[in-house]
């Protein structure tokens, strides 16, 4: 059909539609690997293309994380379309990787900057329908290693204990 299978806006897209609108059975898992808050950094607010990935620049980061989080608004709204008791778990596993050293990162995003902070930021949120609630997803949001032990415990069963958030 004319796409190219390495374009991971397109993979991204049919996969997505796909685990919505095809046919399989309920419950299901479904991941998706969400590529546009990453390097390059080449989108505006809009998600227009502001420049090629070999111009891409640290402090282009900021507009294409907006861009990226109407994406992802967009697509919490499909599957809640599609599945109004669906089960949602946002994880980021790091933040900007675009700078390796701290000059590079004050250069970008001036001397106050923490290259650590920029660099290690992380995220969860998870969206548990009332009817799934145990009570235990505090937990889940404690501390991202809980994410995954909160959702086996409370959909597979009692197998993990959890972890305190240092």
């Amino acid at each position: 059909n004319g796409w190219d299978p390495q374009d991971p806006y397109l993979v991204f897209a049919y996969g997505l539609y796909d685990s919505l609108y095809g046919n399989y059975p309920s419950p299901k898992l479904t991941f998706i690997h969400e590529a546009t808050p990453h390097f390059p950094f080449t989108h505006d607010f809009d998600g227009k293309i502001i420049h090629a990935p070999q111009n891409s620049n640290p402090v282009d980061y900021y507009p294409q994380h907006v861009w990226s989080a109407k994406i992802l608004i967009k697509i919490i709204d499909m599957i809640l379309e599609k599945d109004p008791e669906a089960v949602i778990v946002i994880q980021a596993d790091h933040g900007i990787h675009s700078c390796s050293t701290e000059e590079e990162y004050k250069a970008a995003f001036g001397e106050k900057a923490n290259a650590r902070e920029i660099w290690n930021g992380t995220m969860s949120a998870l969206r548990v329908p009332e009817k799934f609630k145990t009570g235990e997803e505090f937990h889940a949001l404690e501390t991202p290693l809980n994410m995954s032990r909160y959702l086996v415990n409370s959909f597979v069963g009692k197998n993990y204990e959890y972890l305190k958030n240092n």
